[in-house]
Order: C-alpha cells, then structure tokens, then sequence
C-alpha cells in the first residue's frame, strides 16, 4: 500500500529566461492527487520586496502551480511577509529558516563545539 507522496518529477530550470521559475517538483499522493509545486530562490543580500513575491506568485499561477516556495538567503520586507500570509498556497523561507532546516536535517552543517559551520565538503573545489 502507498503511503505519503510520491515524486513524479523533478528537475531545475533556472536562468535568466526562466518565466520566475527555478525549480518545479510534481507529486502524487496515495489517493492519486497530484501536485505541482514551484520554486523560486534568490542569494542575495537584500530583502525580497512584496513585488517580486508577486511576481513570483504570478507566474506560478499563470503555469499552473498548486504550490509555492520562495526561498532567499536573506529574508523578506514586512509587506512581502503580510502577502505571503494571505496565500495559503505559497511559502516563503528566509536565510535563518534554512539554516534552521539545514541544522534539523544535518544537512550542509557539521557542529564545531558550540558552534555551526557549513560542511566544506559541499562547496565545489575552485
């Protein structure tokens, strides 16, 4: 018997022509629901503004998404974070919450005494 999702699809678009899109991850349930859920990322500095949230939101509706995630290294003005609460399709995740994320799963982040630093071994050698 199946149990949770099950991936169908996945890949990484990216790029300067990708229509507001980085990434897109199609499921299916037990039930046989499907879902398709878009992804945006910036790594950037400055905060991600209600407008580009939007924009995002925009395209993922306009290519038929059923879900959002809008992920930044950085984090979100307060407007951006009032829309994201509004959508009860759609994330955001901000720089802390992924080294949360990162720290949960062991992911990327080996603890050093009573601190957190990002494993070497997934950075790419120069």
């Amino acid at each position: 018997e199946k149990q949770g999702k099950t991936i169908l699809e996945s890949y990484v678009t990216g790029g300067s022509d990708d229509g507001g899109i980085d990434g897109v991850v199609k499921t299916e349930d037990s039930l046989g629901f499907r879902e398709t859920t878009m992804i945006q990322t910036k790594n950037r500095i400055q905060l991600t503004n209600e407008t580009t949230v939007r924009g995002f939101y925009g395209a993922l509706c306009a290519k038929g998404g059923t879900r959002g995630i809008f992920a930044t290294t950085s984090d979100f003005y307060g407007t951006a974070k009032d829309f994201l609460a509004t959508l009860d399709n759609c994330i955001g995740i901000c720089g802390a919450d992924i080294f949360e994320m990162a720290i949960k799963t062991s992911y990327g982040i080996r603890k050093k005494g009573l601190d957190y630093m990002i494993d070497e071994k997934l950075l790419p050698k120069p």
